[in-house]
């Protein structure tokens, strides 16, 4: 990616394919790995990045959604819209949490982050507000899309509105939406068991584990020399 994130689809059979790794990468400045658990500790073995210090080294079960199968909760009273500017600085405090929590930022780096990837998600319309009474109580939004696609990504409900399933509510009125947009699958990773529970709740069953690696410092590929 653009921040120096890969996202590895390999071949496993194919041996030839990983030995290749390091030349076919040199010199390329990785800050992170994102993919499936397996791939992803090959790569860094191959890439002799193993051991390369990181702030985030986490599995992460994968889970799936037939949007036919979505099962809706009872939304009385919850609505979901595209956020406006105007609640810009509120999805920035909310994304920040987010990210100190979820991504382990320290806050002056979570708020600098926020404040860079907020403006292109609204430029996308991949986020989507919930509120009740008219109130912002959750956040929902699709970090990748194709037409037949969305993969689910920064979910976020604020600690003192949590255990009242407003993730869930929020979450399945956004995929209905997408679903209505001629969306047919969903997918998404949970970054905890409570987590899970909410997504299993509308219908996402488990697809295989995910691993997410971020460096402290980005890495810098050497080719190897020799055999």
């Amino acid at each position: 990616s653009n921040a120096g994130v890969c996202f590895p689809q390999m071949r496993d059979a194919d041996s030839q394919d990983w030995d290749a790794l390091p030349a076919v990468l040199k010199n390329l400045s990785i800050t992170g790995l994102n993919g499936e658990a397996a791939q992803i500790a090959r790569i860094l073995a191959a890439l002799r990045l193993d051991r390369h210090p990181t702030r985030l080294d986490r599995i992460e079960p994968c889970f799936a959604l037939a949007l036919n199968d979505l099962r809706m909760p009872d939304a009385a009273r919850l609505s979901i819209r595209a956020p406006r500017k105007a609640e810009l600085p509120l999805l920035i405090d909310w994304r920040a949490a987010y990210r100190i929590e979820i991504m382990g930022d320290d806050p002056a780096q979570a708020r600098d982050n926020a404040v860079a990837e907020l403006p292109l998600w609204l430029a996308r319309d991949s986020l989507r507000l919930a509120t009740r009474d008219g109130q912002p109580v959750a956040l929902t939004g699709f970090n990748a899309r194709l037409p037949e696609i969305v993969q689910v990504g920064g979910v976020y409900v604020p600690p003192t509105l949590r255990g009242q399933r407003l993730a869930r509510r929020a979450l399945a009125l956004h995929l209905a939406e997408a679903r209505a947009a001629g969306a047919g699958r969903a997918f998404l990773f949970a970054a905890s068991e409570a987590a899970a529970r909410t997504y299993t709740a509308i219908g996402f069953v488990p697809a295989g584990r995910m691993r997410i690696v971020i460096f402290e410092q980005p890495a810098e590929v050497a080719p190897r020399c020799g055999r």
